[in-house]
Formats: C-alpha cells, structure tokens, sequence
C-alpha cells in the first residue's frame, strides 16, 4: 500500500489504483482487532489475579504478576462495558468492567496507599490519631499479634475491614502469633472482656473533668503530654464525638514529642499508645 499526493493506493491483482473506502476500513479494522487480541491476550497472563489496574494517561497496565503498557494510539478506542451489560457496538474494542469505576483523585490515593512491609507500632497509633484510612486495614489487626505491646488502637481499623467483629476475632484465631499473648489480650478487648480505660488521679484527673467539659487544651511539653495521656485513658463514655475528635491531634503532638530511644521516652509512648487506645474504644467501638 503506497501513499501519493494525498491519496492511498493499493496494489491489486495486475494493477495499482487508490483503494476503495470499504477496504480500507477493513485494514484498519484488521490491525485494531489483531492489536486488541494481543492486549487482551497479554493482559489475561498479566491479571492471573483477581484485578489489574490501567493508567489512562500513560497506558500502564499492572497485574499481580506483573505490568506491561498498552500503546496510547490503542487507548482512545478501548471501551469499558459494564458486566452483564451487552448492548456495546458490535466489533468495538472492550473490556469487560467488573465493579465499578471512580474517580480518585491524588490527594485521596496517597491518603489511602499503604505499604505492608512498613506497618509499625508508630504507624499504627500515627494513622489512627491522623485518622488516615488504609488499603489494608486487616494488616494493621494481624500486625498486633506479632507486637510485644499489647495497646494499639484497633477499631478504626476494625470499622474499615467491613467485617463483623467475631469475624476478625476468628482471623485472630486463626494467626500463627509471634506474641500469643499479644493476639488473646487483643482478642479480649474485642471480645468486650478488656479496655484500655485507666482511672486518672490527681493533675490527670484535674484534666480528665475538663476533657469532659470539652474544655481541650493541648500540652506543650512532655511533662504536660504525660498527664494529658492519663487524662485521655480516663475518659468516659459520655464524651460527645466532636470533643474526643479534637484530642486527635494533641495526642498526635504528644506522640511526637515522645520519639527519643531512651526509657523515659519508651514509657511516654506507651501511655500515649494506651491514650490512643482509649480514644479509639470511645470513637469506633460502637459503630463495629
């Protein structure tokens, strides 16, 4: 097929005239039809998995075991057809949506983007205080089975796996535990058996009725953010929600304050990991 003086032709037996618009749109549906049969067939080795994931922008298909890149002169030609929906142009390029499609924006996939290998006590406590949703909550529960600390907020987590709450505790069960004292003292406290409330005393407990009050007055220094975390441990049920949702982020500061590798600073973020405990009992235990 040859091009001239900006027509096409194409050569037929015992000639060379410009090519007949049917046939040409046979060619061009031919190589469409041979690419999206080699995207589909790359893209079934690629998503042996339940899913894969495709960048509009930059044509990136990725896979549970692996990516490839569809070329973007394909993209503007590929359909998404909605499961059980077959009502789509006859020999258009499709593929088939499981579920839906949404629009998410950066902003909101960092905030959701966790990586599995980096859940750590910090990070467990610092994603509930910064009340940061998880991709994977589930791994912030079993993570607590192999901590040697037994007080870590659960339910925030617990609310994102859409389980039932005897359905986590059975996954707990089922968990070969580092620490099984770790997963039955968190069993417990699902279980309603354990809480992380401490009665306050003195200084703390001087606090602990204006927290009450929804008088919060965050602390500025580590000897405060040790009785503003007994303070918080001691709080009541009675608590309204927008008040406990202000003490996120003192707790937050206090847990910053609180990142030395001495054993002073190792017993202020226990208690502000129990504080945070507390807050997360009185946030999202009831809505599990």
């Amino acid at each position: 097929m040859d091009h001239d003086g900006g027509g096409i032709y194409f050569r037929y037996v015992g000639e060379t005239r410009l090519i007949k618009p049917g046939e040409l749109r046979q060619i061009i549906a031919g190589r469409e039809q041979r690419a999206i049969a080699e995207f589909s067939a790359r893209m079934g080795r690629v998503a042996i998995g339940k899913e894969a994931t495709i960048d509009l922008d930059s044509g990136e298909v990725a896979g549970t075991s692996g990516k490839f890149v569809i070329d973007k002169a394909l993209l503007p030609n590929i359909q998404f057809v909605r499961e059980g929906d077959f009502s789509q142009t006859t020999g258009a390029p499709a593929l088939r949506l499981i579920g839906d499609v949404e629009s998410v924006s950066e902003a909101e996939r960092e905030r959701t983007r966790v990586i599995r290998e980096n859940v750590t006590p910090d990070a467990v406590v610092r994603n509930f205080l910064r009340n940061e949703k998880v991709a994977e909550p589930m791994q912030y529960i079993h993570f607590q089975a192999h901590a040697q600390r037994k007080w870590f907020p659960v339910w925030f987590y617990v609310d994102q796996t859409k389980l039932t709450v005897n359905g986590v505790v059975e996954d707990l069960r089922g968990q070969v535990a580092t620490y099984p004292s770790s997963r039955d003292a968190l069993v417990n406290r699902l279980a309603g058996k354990d809480a992380a409330f401490r009665q306050s005393t003195g200084k703390a407990e001087a606090l602990r009725a204006k927290l009450v009050r929804g008088e919060i007055t965050a602390p500025t220094d580590i000897d405060q953010d040790v009785v503003f975390a007994a303070a918080v441990q001691a709080l009541p049920t009675t608590v309204k929600p927008k008040d406990l949702e202000t003490i996120r982020k003192p707790l937050l500061h206090c847990l910053d304050r609180a990142q030395g590798a001495d054993a002073r600073s190792s017993n202020r973020r226990g208690s502000i990991y129990r504080a945070a405990c507390r807050l997360d009992e009185l946030l999202y235990a009831k809505k599990t």
